[in-house]
């Protein structure tokens, strides 16, 4: 019985930590620019969103966004840094297609 209750309490803790972690995610729609070297590594991706343009982590899935360059894209993510300085962590991402 004591092991049931403890097992209660963690996953009710565990699924209002992914709960709170999902609070912090943005989701952004703009238009996808990548950078890459002369040697073709990607050496950066911006999402522009208006007239605001976020750098993209790269991460596995930052970096899957370049597929998508020059498409728009709806972006979901953690947005983190100061107004004109700031980086979205992709969380997920899906190609708006045009209607």
């Amino acid at each position: 019985m004591k092991s049931k209750l403890i097992l209660t309490i963690a996953l009710f803790l565990a699924l209002f930590a992914v709960t709170a972690v999902r609070a912090d995610e943005t989701t952004l729609t703009g238009v996808v620019a990548v950078v890459a070297a002369e040697g073709g590594d990607i050496t950066a991706i911006t999402l522009t969103v208006g007239e605001k343009a976020y750098s993209v982590v790269l991460d596995e899935k930052g970096k899957a966004l370049a597929e998508l360059k020059g498409k728009t894209v709806k972006v979901t993510g953690t947005v983190a840094g100061e107004e004109g300085k700031q980086t979205i962590t992709v969380s997920a991402s899906e190609e708006v297609k045009a209607e």
